[in-house]
């Protein structure tokens, strides 16, 4: 970390709402970008470690277009993932034309959705993230702000997550993301993709509910919607979409 703090100047990168801290390095003299990310050690057990982060990545080389790993490190109370930067510019930051949006989340899905899942080791299925989710409540570590703003009707998280429990359902397990949205999709001659964490074998309704929140977001629903879908060619199923989105608030 000395070695990095005396060649690069640090600047916090304030895109995403995860509890870990993004860093950009850039080396004054030759230009040169890094990415350095830090997670509590209270996080380890979750989707937010970076170590997890780490070995989705280093998985996936070879398999998608990623960020390469660098380095990682860790102290008593940190974990430290140092990657190159991703090839391309994200969606969120591109003028781009609605359809455009669209048809590029359609075809990030299907990318991701094509990915074997024989020897994948990473587990983002329901019981994975339930476990989490009651973890994350337990030890006062979720995103309560953000549950109480979303005006769900639940009086208190433990509603949700009773809530949860009571409508699973049966999985359709895909390779997924797990946090799908246009700051983590990036063009370049081919879509490549950041953000790893919650990587893994999942249900395939999960990347697609945040791909219709992030098309709401931007460009409302109705026809939007609709040609996401068509892109797809799937019809949506609305209560697993609602479900995959609650799951996600306590996040």
């Amino acid at each position: 970390m000395a070695l990095l703090m005396g060649r690069y100047a640090f600047a916090r990168d304030r895109i995403g709402q995860s509890p870990a801290d993004v860093w950009i390095l850039t080396n004054g003299k030759t230009g040169e970008r890094l990415f350095l990310k830090i997670s509590s050690r209270s996080f380890a057990s979750t989707t937010y470690s970076v170590e997890r982060e780490m070995g989705v990545l280093k998985w996936l080389d070879g398999k998608k277009s990623v960020p390469s790993v660098l380095d990682y490190f860790e102290n008593e109370n940190y974990q430290f993932l140092l990657t190159a930067p991703m090839a391309g510019t994200a969606i969120i930051e591109k003028k781009i034309s609605p359809n455009d949006f669209i048809d590029s989340l359609a075809q990030g899905i299907r990318a991701l959705q094509s990915v074997p899942l024989e020897d994948c080791p990473f587990d983002s299925s329901l019981d994975t993230r339930m476990g989490e989710l009651k973890y994350l409540v337990k030890e006062k570590l979720a995103a309560f702000d953000d549950f109480y703003q979303a005006g769900l009707p639940f009086y208190a998280p433990e509603d949700l997550i009773n809530y949860l429990e009571s409508h699973r359902y049966p999985e359709e397990p895909v390779f997924s993301h797990g946090d799908y949205q246009d700051s983590n999709i990036f063009i370049s001659d081919a879509l490549g993709f950041i953000d790893w964490g919650r990587g893994g074998r999942a249900d395939k309704w999960c990347d697609i509910a945040h791909a219709c929140r992030n098309i709401k977001e931007r460009w409302g629903d109705g026809k939007y919607t609709s040609r996401f879908f068509e892109n797809l060619e799937l019809e949506p199923d609305w209560e697993r979409i609602r479900f995959q989105l609650w799951l996600d608030e306590l996040f």
